[in-house]
């Protein structure tokens, strides 16, 4: 259905049909759950009260879309039906309806899960092109694979198509939660966040010196 504007006071709301609102969808306690259903926000000023304990449960195929993104800090207040996996989009490219959801465990797993953020966030956009965006993808404490090293290298994963491809990043914040960000993406589909060599690396650049007897390469 169409909604000017909703408030969730108490409970889980239970979506049985994709819904739009035009307003504000405010969270003053507790969560909506999507199921196979899209929820779609008309603006990114649209969602109001969400945190940790209220927000929008991505408990099957359906998403949080919200419309008219730009080069603003938008917050998809998503999370699965224990914990609150939120990502963080900003657009520098043309204005773009983004689409999001998150669960446990992966589609294809990436060459060593075992050193993966054990989320997988699926990210997408209604008009392929165009679009220069900046992700960040908030995890938790216990949500680490036996092998993933707080203090290590990181990378973000972005599954292209038939493979795994690793871009480096880097993490914020000094306990948990943690956010883990990374820019200059332009495709979407499913992303992971991992160690370096938890995900292959595609090289974007590559640069090289000569100084007498040493090469200098970047």
């Amino acid at each position: 259905g169409n909604y000017n504007n909703v408030t969730l006071y108490s409970g889980n709301l239970s979506l049985t049909g994709n819904a739009n609102v035009r307003g504000t969808l405010n969270f003053n306690s507790g969560k909506v759950k999507l199921g196979d259903n899209t929820l779609t926000l008309s603006s990114s000023s649209g969602i109001t009260g969400f945190n940790s304990t209220n927000y929008v449960i991505t408990d099957g195929t359906g998403k949080l879309k919200i419309n008219s993104i730009g080069n603003s800090e938008v917050t998809f207040p998503i999370g699965t039906t224990s914990s609150y996996n939120p990502v963080y989009l900003t657009n520098a490219g043309a204005s773009d309806n983004f689409s999001a959801k998150v669960k446990s465990g992966f589609t294809v797993d990436p060459p060593d899960p075992t050193r993966a953020i054990n989320r997988e966030w699926d990210v997408s956009e209604d008009v392929t092109g165009g679009s220069d965006v900046t992700l960040r993808f908030q995890f938790n404490e216990g949500e680490a694979n036996n092998n993933f090293i707080l203090n290590g290298a990181y990378d973000v994963g972005h599954y292209e198509g038939s493979t795994w491809v690793g871009r480096s990043a880097t993490i914020t914040g000094t306990s948990y939660p943690y956010t883990i960000n990374v820019s200059g993406i332009n495709s979407f589909s499913s992303f992971a966040v991992g160690n370096q060599g938890a995900m292959p690396v595609t090289l974007q650049n590559l640069t090289s010196n000569v100084t007498g007897r040493n090469i200098s390469l970047k």
